[in-house]
């Protein structure tokens, strides 16, 4: 039985309705499920996530007493860090420096892969423990493939040689829960990048930018972005065709079980094949 499900793909795979639809497949079928959305307190991720300690934490919630409420909700103490989902604190013009500070906390922004690996696998390794009586199934989007690959590949600048020698290492906790990968494959990342750029619109631009200036932003202080010309909307795109290839290329190798399924624009197709799945293999 699958244990651990990843729904992963380019943005615009829909992963996220993906993720909450098999979800309540699952529940109908009488099968318990967990699922948790990028930007969560999720038990085995860091991404979006500000890691403080003490003293940091009480800065925050100083600087910031009209949040506290929802920094402390969105806040898990995992020995002695706080974890904060800080993207899900809600804020006005008055807090507009609050996603900003709590950004440079993020884990993402370190330059040391030992310690990037290090504290991922710890969380991994504490899933499985806390796990261990429950047969429950979790559902996850994004953690397995495209938040360490953008690392890797942005970052880091790995071949597929070295990108493999990495998941190899990643994988190695949770291989007793017999993880599964969705891969939602985009057959023309062009019109998706587009669609997403147009649909992902800020409706306060003096607070959130729009998707696609983030994504921009994001990629182009990355240390291999110059190098390899992802600097623009144009380069947005050829690194997202990059990625795609660099992700099957790893799923081939990697001992874990995984379905590739290719969107045209039928999402309702690309469901019914994640569920046919499930229905032969859970």
């Amino acid at each position: 039985m699958h244990r651990i499900i990843f729904i992963e793909g380019l943005p615009g795979a829909g992963k996220t309705t993906f993720v909450k639809r098999l979800d309540n497949y699952l529940s109908k079928n009488k099968i318990k499920s967990l699922s948790f959305k990028e930007g969560d307190l999720n038990p085995i991720d860091l991404a979006w996530i500000a890691i403080l300690n003490q003293s940091e934490y009480d800065m925050i919630l100083e600087e910031y007493p009209s949040l506290k409420k929802q920094i402390i909700k969105y806040t898990r103490k995992v020995e002695d860090k706080y974890y904060v989902a800080y993207i899900n604190v809600k804020i006005t013009e008055k807090e507009k420096s609050f996603h900003k500070t709590l950004k440079q906390f993020e884990i993402y922004r370190t330059n040391d892969l030992n310690y990037f690996l290090s504290e991922h696998l710890k969380l991994w390794e504490k899933f499985v423990e806390d796990i261990s009586e429950s047969n429950d199934v979790f559902l996850f989007e994004s953690v397995f493939l495209q938040n360490h690959m953008n690392r890797l590949l942005l970052n880091q600048g790995f071949d597929l040689d070295n990108i493999f020698t990495y998941y190899n290492k990643l994988t190695k906790p949770i291989k007793k829960l017999k993880p599964l990968v969705f891969y939602i494959k985009q057959l023309n990342v062009k019109k998706t990048l587009k669609t997403m750029s147009d649909k992902r619109i800020s409706p306060n631009k003096e607070l959130y930018n729009d998707w696609i200036d983030d994504v921009i932003d994001y990629i182009k202080i990355k240390p291999i972005a110059k190098k390899r010309n992802y600097l623009d909307y144009d380069g947005v795109l050829q690194y997202f065709k990059d990625r795609q290839i660099a992700e099957l290329r790893v799923l081939n190798d990697l001992d874990v079980d995984y379905l590739i399924i290719p969107l045209i624009d039928d999402y309702e197709e690309v469901f019914q094949k994640m569920t046919d799945y499930l229905n032969l293999n859970l």
